[in-house]
């Protein structure tokens, strides 16, 4: 459609087919039967009377240049193949055959495969639609009591924590129904709720993942930061409908969202793209990553020294000028990451060392 959309705009002083929806889904209709026609003849025309502003079209299209257009669909497709592969942790040698499904599939260029053709490729859809709504009910007949259909989560799913962190709960290709719990905490004194983000992808950084919904849990009784313990659930149903829900374990209050398949999720081809940039991005993600959870350990580090520190009974143990020595430095390494936002893994590692040297001979 792309195609002679572009053809028709060069042919006709740059008039543009898509400002029209009449037009556009002629010529999708008419490029449709084209595709079928190339499935067993070697080239064949378009003609389409009155097309836009009531100019004629016409255009020859070989079997040849519909392959050559189509080439990226065809290598997303080996894409698609290695990654279902890969997930599997199998080769191409594990695998005895090969079964594809939709009207497509009778393009020359996809038949050149050794393909399993027992299944009608058209009908294979409703076959599994059907399937599933056996496993649902329970309705197991002769025909399927051998036959299992199982549905997987497509991207992982996680919340936000410290430093943009995409934390997962539920990893992708995970069987449905699934549920999973994770124990969380404060990261500021005395802080009063928490705000829970549910993302879904492959990205170890949550900017770069998609968001599905956010939630306030409030009322936490004031504590040290990493005191508190928020219980968060994931929990996905046999229709795919996602309950997250957070606890204070303290004081027991909840608070919840439910995220069905309709609302804000990625499309078949957003996801395609997603797990592509996940692998692009794969090492520069790891690396970011492991900056801010050695950033994150040192910040704990240093409010785990000054609670200690700050204590009545180290008070009683230690010196005042050691106190405040230990308590500066805390301050100076503090002031320093605010300032140095650019700083590396091993710059955050350095500082980690010191404080442990500074704290250890205080019981």
């Amino acid at each position: 459609v792309d195609h002679l959309v572009e053809t028709f705009k060069q042919a006709h002083e740059g008039r543009d087919l898509t400002t029209n929806k009449r037009a556009i889904g002629h010529l999708r209709k008419a490029c449709e039967d084209a595709k079928k026609s190339l499935s067993w003849a070697e080239d064949t025309n378009i003609e389409l009377k009155s097309l836009f502003e009531g100019i004629d079209f016409s255009a020859n299209l070989t079997r040849a240049r519909f392959e050559y257009l189509c080439s990226v669909l065809f290598n997303r497709t080996m894409d698609a193949v290695k990654m279902a592969l890969s997930d599997a942790k199998l080769d191409t040698a594990d695998i005895n055959e090969i079964v594809l499904v939709g009207g497509s599939t009778r393009i020359p260029k996809v038949e050149k495969m050794n393909l399993n053709k027992s299944i009608i490729p058209d009908e294979a859809v409703a076959y599994g639609a059907t399937l599933l709504a056996s496993n649902l009910t329970c309705e197991n007949s002769e025909v399927v009591e051998d036959l299992q259909l199982l549905e997987i989560t497509p991207l992982s799913l996680g919340v936000a924590t410290a430093g943009g962190v995409m934390t997962t709960l539920i990893k992708r290709n995970t069987k449905i129904t699934a549920k999973d719990t994770k124990i969380f905490s404060t990261c500021s004194d005395n802080q009063p709720s928490v705000l829970v983000k549910v993302y879904e992808g492959e990205r170890a950084m949550v900017n770069d993942n998609n968001l599905l919904g956010e939630f306030q849990l409030s009322g936490i009784s004031p504590a040290p930061r990493g005191v508190p313990q928020i219980k968060v659930t994931f929990g996905i149903d046999l229709n795919g409908i996602l309950n997250v829900s957070a606890v204070d374990k303290s004081v027991g209050k909840e608070k919840s969202i439910t995220i069905v398949n309709t609302t804000g999720r990625l499309t078949g081809e957003e996801i395609e793209q997603m797990m592509n940039d996940a692998e692009t991005f794969k090492q520069a993600d790891e690396k970011e990553k492991s900056r801010m959870e050695a950033r994150i350990k040192l910040e704990n580090c240093i409010f785990s020294i000054k609670l200690k520190i700050e204590g009545e009974e180290m008070k009683q143990k230690t010196s005042r000028e050691s106190t405040e020595d230990i308590l500066m430095m805390c301050e100076k390494t503090l002031n320093w990451m605010d300032i140095d936002l650019g700083a590396t893994k091993e710059d955050y590692g350095d500082p980690v060392q010191l404080c442990y040297v500074k704290a250890e001979p205080y019981p």
